[in-house]
């Protein structure tokens, strides 16, 4: 009872830096993503050819040179998931949310999913966009409490 009680206080404490945490990081300029991923939550429901009118259009607006643009076409061509090269390398991407935004907008019927992280250690999140809603998740990372050693009595 006792335990479990500076268990529960301890957990109330942690609820409160996350949240302080997750104010902190919104005030930040998080303009710049390290993708992980980003596919289309609804795929199933979308003909592959408007996916992959999708992810060319997405393509056009990261304004790579033609021989890049040519790569990724060719490969958006041969994939059953046309989103696959964005997350290639884990690239930076800048303008991630203005460019989701127009994507989502022009493909209102797809509903998107992107996941990254910031320049910061454990800022992963991820956004869902679909016509012109957003939504924006931190991820959280909670360990389990701390171990208590007992002094070894034969010591």
């Amino acid at each position: 009872s006792k335990n479990l009680a500076a268990t529960l206080e301890d957990k109330d404490q942690l609820t409160q830096k996350l949240i302080q945490y997750e104010a902190m990081l919104l005030e930040k300029d998080a303009t710049i993503a390290k993708l992980q991923a980003l596919s289309v939550r609804n795929a199933d429901d979308i003909p592959i050819e408007r996916q992959r009118e999708a992810s060319y259009a997405l393509l056009e607006l990261f304004g790579w040179s033609e021989e890049n643009n040519k790569y990724y076409k060719e490969r958006i061509d041969k994939s059953d998931y046309p989103f696959d090269w964005v997350s290639d390398d884990s690239m930076k991407w800048y303008d991630w949310e203005r460019d989701m935004g127009i994507i989502a907008k022009d493909y209102p019927e797809m509903e998107f999913v992107l996941y990254g992280e910031g320049e910061e250690r454990d800022d992963n999140w991820r956004a869902f966009f679909k016509g012109d809603k957003v939504v924006f998740q931190m991820a959280h990372i909670y360990y389990d409490p701390e171990p208590h050693f007992e002094e070894d009595e034969d010591e």
